[in-house]
């Protein structure tokens, strides 16, 4: 999306982001620059690992995705043409090639601890089915920012490990991106607070004492 790989796989191709009022606006390639920085910084994070290759490929699949900003998307018939004319052709047939290695899936099979973030920017998790029971038919006694609150605990703690502080979010994090959803920044650093579970220690780790 911000235009810069050798190949331009999906050169052509825009990606929109949804206003306030429900519109959508095209973003243009450099939108994506800071984006893509991230992106980057978590890769040669994970490549300096020690790790195992294949344990590195969860974390990134763990953690590259919530780095993508939330209610982007692309139209469906202009995605269908750019991929089908990259990787639709002779060129790209290998070896080893698995049934479907080359197909579009609209019905993947998400991580259900991904899914309130896959869908974040698009709908609120009161209205998805994550949540269908966790509320009644009407949530009209269900303030925006408890709702909130709860996207929150699962974007940031479903995937934690209580015994690797490394997977504990700061809550300095967790607070601006509160702030980013509408909450003032006292309120914010007082959910940042709220949704941080009981065995999840504060403070500085032991080594940076």
């Amino acid at each position: 999306m911000a235009n810069i790989d050798l190949p331009k796989k999906f050169k052509g191709l825009n990606a929109y982001h949804l206003l306030p009022n429900g519109k959508a606006a095209k973003m243009l390639p450099k939108e994506w620059d800071g984006i893509a920085w991230g992106l980057q910084a978590l890769s040669d994070k994970l490549q300096s690992d020690e790790k195992i290759k294949d344990e590195n490929n969860l974390v990134w699949r763990r953690d590259s995705i919530p780095l993508l900003p939330a209610g982007v998307f692309v139209w469906k018939d202009e995605f269908e043409q750019v991929f089908t004319r990259f990787y639709g052709s002779e060129s790209h047939i290998r070896l080893e090639e698995r049934e479907g290695d080359r197909e579009l899936s609209y019905s993947p099979m998400i991580p259900s601890e991904l899914r309130v973030t896959i869908i974040e920017g698009f709908a609120m998790p009161g209205e998805t089915g994550a949540w269908k029971n966790r509320r009644s038919t009407d949530r009209d006694y269900v303030s925006d920012k408890l709702i909130r609150m709860n996207q929150g605990a699962e974007k940031f703690w479903a995937n934690a490990d209580r015994n690797d502080r490394d997977t504990h979010p700061d809550n300095a994090k967790v607070a601006v991106w509160f702030e980013q959803h509408g909450f003032s920044p006292t309120l914010a650093k007082k959910a940042a607070t709220l949704i941080r579970p009981e065995w999840a220690p504060t403070g500085r780790k032991p080594e940076e004492q």
